[in-house]
């Protein structure tokens, strides 16, 4: 078919990719929001609060619908949210919020990271009681972007909210 397929099929599937992510992190955060309260949009603000997030993402409809059915009917996908916390380079203090379905995955992948960029996980709440004031804040999806962001909180206090971590 030639050239000019090929760059297009490559495209698209970047694309997809990228579009698959973003769906799969908004209907976890859809799923414990609504979990975590009533999954009535009009009497959960939280939910709320997602679903225009969500909409504002350009996330469908049925990936929204789909999300807030799976917490009414009480499937077998359990999420947990799980707070890691440590120390980074330059003693810079970092706290990992993570939604994940595998905690053991979760922290494995986390300690693997602090490893990789020199720091030290430590127990619960050991950072969260040092960390009045944050000075900067990251939002990453994946173990690569924890590993960025560790790099990147060198002299800085930083707090990462991540997503279920998996392993790419």
């Amino acid at each position: 078919m030639g050239r000019a397929h090929e760059v297009r099929a490559a495209s698209m599937a970047k694309t997809a990719a990228k579009k698959s992510k973003l769906y799969s992190r908004f209907g976890k955060e859809l799923y414990i929001a609504a979990k975590n309260g009533v999954p009535d949009p009009d009497m959960n603000l939280a939910l709320k609060r997602k679903i225009a997030e969500a909409k504002s993402n350009q996330v469908p409809a049925d990936v929204i619908k789909r999300a807030i059915d799976k917490a009414k009917g009480g499937s077998d996908d359990n999420y947990d949210e799980a707070r890691y916390e440590g120390f980074g380079p330059g003693n810079s203090t970092i706290i990992v919020d993570c939604l994940t379905d595998n905690t053991n995955r979760s922290i494995t992948d986390v300690k693997t990271c602090f490893n990789k960029t020199h720091g030290a996980k430590v127990d619960t709440e050991q950072v969260l009681s040092m960390d009045e004031n944050t000075q900067s804040s990251a939002d990453v999806v994946s173990t690569k972007d924890i590993d960025t962001a560790i790099n990147q909180a060198d002299q800085k206090n930083a707090r990462i909210k991540s997503n279920s971590p998996v392993n790419e």
